[in-house]
């Protein structure tokens, strides 16, 4: 079998039946805030059938194309992009098994990821990240283009070269990373893919070099032709 995409039908897209549907990414799969109050008079007022995907995300369907101005105002920009691309598991404080946070630190990580691809000219691009707070995967981080994985309280073993529809493992490259070097540690790495990103993902350019490439490049700053 062959995935062409894993988008999880994020963003506008329509239907045979002439109706559009709206995929809504939801970080965390944790629907509260402002999200939460606009949702609720969405679906009050326009009575779209609702799905969840697999990656925590929310599908409205059934949407009159003459109501969906009226939705997009109300629920602002639902392009993708890291933040939606991003999952979690609950980890700390809900999980017995959790040896550090994914969840609630997941916020903080993703903003830094984000504002280190705009520094780079990198804003159009995106990139899957799964963290959790244990080696047991539940948010499944071996399979990432980006993999967290806790290993003990704020620092994380970080896996490269995973594939965005998630058909390949990473490896691990680094260990044991504070929660708040995780940007800059990666900052070298995208440095050298925007050369590149146009024509491969950040997992296959990952996957093309190999880890201990990975790691020099981390280290220094280029990689020896």
């Amino acid at each position: 079998m062959r995935w062409e995409r894993s988008t999880d039908h994020l963003g506008w897209g329509s239907a045979d039946d002439g109706t559009v549907h709206l995929g809504v990414p939801v970080e965390s799969g944790r629907i509260g805030g402002r999200l939460r109050a606009v949702l609720a008079d969405v679906i009050e007022q326009y009575r779209p059938d609702i799905r969840f995907t697999p990656q925590q995300n929310l599908i409205l369907s059934g949407i009159d194309p003459a109501d969906q101005d009226e939705v997009r105002r109300a629920l602002g920009d639902t392009r993708i992009s890291l933040t939606s691309l991003a999952m979690a598991c609950v980890a700390l404080p809900t999980c017995g098994l959790a040896l550090t946070d994914a969840e609630r630190a997941l916020p903080e990580v993703t903003a830094a990821l984000a504002d280190t691809l705009v520094a780079l000219g990198l804003s159009e691009t995106a990139v899957t990240v799964r963290f959790t707070g244990c080696p047991n995967g539940c948010a499944r981080p071996y399979t990432a283009e980006i993999g967290l994985v806790g290993r003990r309280v704020g620092r994380y073993d970080i896996h490269l070269g995973g594939t965005a529809d998630g058909t390949r493992l990473g490896q691990p490259v680094f260990e044991m990373v504070p929660v708040a070097d995780i940007a800059s540690t990666l900052e070298p790495l995208f440095d050298v893919w925007r050369q590149t990103a146009a024509a491969e993902g950040f997992g296959e350019f990952c996957h093309r070099l190999g880890a201990d490439a990975l790691v020099d490049l981390a280290s220094v700053g280029e990689v020896a032709s």
